[in-house]
Parts: structure tokens; sequence; C-alpha cells
């Protein structure tokens, strides 16, 4: 019989993001508004090779992405923690359309970064050289400009929030809603998949076919949901790349992980000439 090891501590999660001073609702509001006004002052001003503009620009996305990120993390901790939970739910969505409205400062921002000459880059470089941001921007002015007019990635990414991101968050709350039957000895239990996946490591490997076995029936039943979820999301994901004149998909996870396609191809060889090892295991 497995032991069942539950964890009783539990985070104040907002305490991690802000202080007393400047409560979640307005940490959020602030953050939106904020963004809004970047947006719209960075967009109608033309590109400034004024290396003392670029770097205001720089400090200013750096303060941003990390507050952003900060509301992505809390969100998906509080979802994740009960996706039944209206005001996690709520806070998800609302956590969406910041990213979205950061990801089109940040397309305007890197047009700044690569307008700047090398003149005034080497000023900026100067000021912010100890900083660990400097290879991120190094990298940003060697890369290509997407070819996609700036209306277009709007429009991508207005839908998105509705798009991509809901039909992933679509499949997330559908997998947190279902419940696996489960039988640990003699306690039969109906489990999440987060809970019926820890009995994957363990050394019993009836134990773990018994996982296989619960998981694999209920998710057979909903199999046309998530395959028209699936199915969907890849579709928004292939039609963003048309837009963009990307021709092949493994484009952006490559660039996104720094690694070619030939390392890529060598990391599968090496798995798939090793499954021997790991198959009997599962």
């Amino acid at each position: 019989m497995v032991k069942n090891h539950t964890m009783l501590h539990r985070w104040n999660l907002e305490s991690l993001l802000h202080n007393e001073e400047e409560p979640l609702e307005e940490f959020v509001e602030h953050l939106e508004s904020e963004l809004t006004e970047h947006l719209h002052d960075y967009k109608t001003n033309k590109l400034n090779q004024n290396s003392e503009t670029v770097l205001d620009f720089i400090r200013t996305m750096e303060n941003l992405i990390k507050r952003v990120e900060q509301l992505s993390e809390l969100a998906y901790c509080a979802v994740s923690e009960n996706r039944k939970d209206a005001a996690a739910v709520k806070l998800e969505a609302r956590a969406h359309e910041v990213k979205q409205k950061l990801d089109l400062l940040h397309t305007v921002f890197q047009k700044h970064v690569k307008g700047s000459t090398d003149e005034n880059w080497n000023a900026i470089k100067k000021e912010i050289d100890a900083s660990p941001i400097i290879f991120y921007l190094e990298e940003m002015r060697k890369r290509d400009i997407e070819s996609v007019s700036e209306n277009i990635a709007e429009v991508i990414e207005d839908f998105s929030v509705d798009g991509f991101k809901a039909w992933s968050d679509l499949y997330h709350q559908t997998i947190s809603n279902l419940s696996f039957p489960f039988t640990d000895g003699e306690t039969k239990q109906l489990l999440t998949l987060g809970e019926l996946s820890k009995y994957n490591s363990v050394s019993d490997r009836k134990v773990r076919n018994k996982v296989h076995e619960a998981r694999s029936g209920v998710l057979r039943e909903n199999e046309d949901l998530f395959a028209a979820i699936l199915n969907h999301f890849s579709g928004f994901r292939m039609k963003t790349y048309k837009y963009k004149g990307w021709e092949s998909v493994l484009k952006e996870p490559l660039r996104l992980n720094r690694i070619s396609k030939d390392t890529l191809d060598t990391m599968w060889n090496a798995i798939k000439s090793n499954n021997h090892i790991f198959q009997p295991f599962f």
C-alpha cells in the first residue's frame, strides 16, 4: 500500500506579489494603466535614435516584464489551486489581457532596440553592461524583425486572448474537472489528475499500471472533446504562423529554446535509440 503524504501548509500567494500598501486589485489596475499609456506613447512616437530614449525604454520594459510575470505566476498558482474559484479564473483572464498588451509593447520595443545606431548602442551598453539583460538585448538586435505589419501583429495579439490562450485555458480547466477512480490498497477514491500522477514514480510496477489504466480510461471517454480542443489550439497557432510567413512550425520553439533543428534531431535520435531502457519501467 502506498502511503498518502499530504502537504498541510499553504502559502499566501498574494503576499509574494505585493505589499500591504498596494492591494492586488490596485497592482493590476496600475499595471494595466501603465501598459496602455506606454503603448500609446511609444507607438505614436517615431523611432528615436537618441541613446537616452532607448535606455529609458529598456528600463521601462525591464520593470513591466517583471511585474507582468509576477501577475501571470500568481494567476497560474491560483487557478492550479482551485479551478472552480471564480475569482482565480477572473484573475487569470486579466493576466492574459495584461500579457497581450505587454506583447504588443514588446514588438515596438524590439524596433527601438534594433533601430539604434551602433554608436548609440555602444553608449547604451556602457550604461547596462553589468546587467544580465545585455545578452537578451544583443540577441534581439541580431534577430530579424518579423515581416508582418504592425496592424496584423496587433490583431493577432488581440485574438490570442480568446483564441490561443482561451483554448489553452479550456484544456486545463477540462482536465482539472475530471475525476479518476483509483484503488490504493483497499481504499477506493476519486482523484484529480495531479493527485493520480504522484503514483507514477512508485517502485511497484503493478501500481503504475493501475495508474495508466485509470488515466487512459477517463481520458478515452473524453477523447472527442480533447481532440476538438487540441485541434483548435493548433489551428490558431498554424494560422498565426501563416500570417507571420513562417513555413516551419518549429521556428518559434527552436528560437525560444535557443537550439537548432540539428540539435533537436540529435536529441530525439538519442531518445529513440534508448527507448528500450525506459519502456520496461513504464
